[in-house]
């Protein structure tokens, strides 16, 4: 019996929602990579001797003899914690399609998302979620997803597969979202992020603000608090000759400092002029698109403000 449920659970999962999109899941995947993490228990009759030999080797009491190493099997033991409390559910994927069940382990791992043709987010309210449907229902999209400030692991990333109308995300101030969550993100999200907050993670270096490129959608980046990333400037301008529409928020790049005294010193001020027309060609688009009735923008307002 339990051959055949381990046979039932490893099988592949199909979905279609009877329109466009033809899903298929591989759970052994899955479940090779939490393995990775925390081993499986194996009965001690099934054991071998290089299995014995680890138990006798295995440090004991280590609170008390070795701080350090009891620290980081404290680190390891949470963060496994966290990976099976996030791993993907066959269940709720099949009950639920990718999109709302998307939106349940988030809401209950207290993020917040945005469906497709709405203006509110949706988070838990009271411990309960009523306002999404507790079954598959066609036309549930999710279009923004806001996590920062959470606990997401890369493992809870596979719950995120397959949201194709996915345009907004926000990872900031997520201490375990490193390098391997953005390699995962920029390869699954590429066709559809538009926004991307990564401020104040600390485990995004170098490495994984220069896989962003793969995200050719993508119009606005947000890096606050990043400090700690090396020759972000560069990698921000090696960023902007790939994708040349992307705003960068939260990163000065451009130090105009450096040419105050040179030949190349009215640069700067052609550069004014250019941020100071951008600025007034989208005070005036907000203005027609609000149909305003109040005073057109004018340079010297847009001077006054930039001031």
């Amino acid at each position: 019996m339990e051959l055949r449920r381990l046979q039932d659970d490893s099988a592949l999962v199909q979905w279609s929602d009877g329109e466009s999109r033809e899903l298929v899941y591989n759970p052994v995947r899955i479940i090779n990579e939490i393995t990775v993490i925390k081993k499986p228990k194996v009965a001690w009759s099934q054991r071998n001797m290089a299995d014995y030999y680890e138990w006798a080797r295995k440090p004991r009491f280590t609170r008390f003899w070795d701080k350090s190493l009891f620290y980081c099997e404290k680190l390891r033991n949470d963060y496994s914690a966290l990976a099976v409390s996030q791993l993907f559910l066959r269940q709720r994927f099949m009950l639920l399609g990718p999109d709302l069940s998307a939106a349940h382990f988030l809401l209950y791992r207290n993020c917040r998302v945005r469906f497709k043709g709405h203006d509110h987010w949706t988070e838990m309210v009271d411990g309960t979620v009523d306002e999404i449907p507790s079954s598959y229902e066609p036309g549930w999209f999710v279009e923004a997803i806001d996590a920062s400030d959470t606990r997401m692991v890369y493992e809870g990333l596979q719950n995120m597969r397959n949201l194709t109308f996915l345009k907004y995300l926000d990872l900031s101030y997520c201490p375990y979202v490193d390098v391997w969550c953005i390699d995962r993100i920029t390869g699954e999200m590429c066709d559809s992020l538009e926004f991307l907050n990564l401020s104040g993670c600390p485990d995004v270096n170098w490495n994984a603000i220069e896989s962003l490129w793969r995200l050719r959608k993508l119009k606005t980046l947000v890096l606050y608090d990043m400090d700690h990333v090396k020759d972000l400037k560069l990698l921000c301008l090696l960023l902007l000759e790939v994708l040349p529409d992307l705003e960068i928020r939260g990163v000065d790049y451009i130090d105009t400092k450096l040419l105050e005294g040179t030949e190349h010193e009215h640069l700067v001020t052609e550069l004014d002029e250019l941020q100071l027309l951008a600025d007034r060609d989208k005070e005036k688009k907000l203005f027609i698109e609000s149909g305003s009735n109040k005073e057109q923008p004018n340079d010297d307002r847009l001077r006054s403000a930039r001031a």
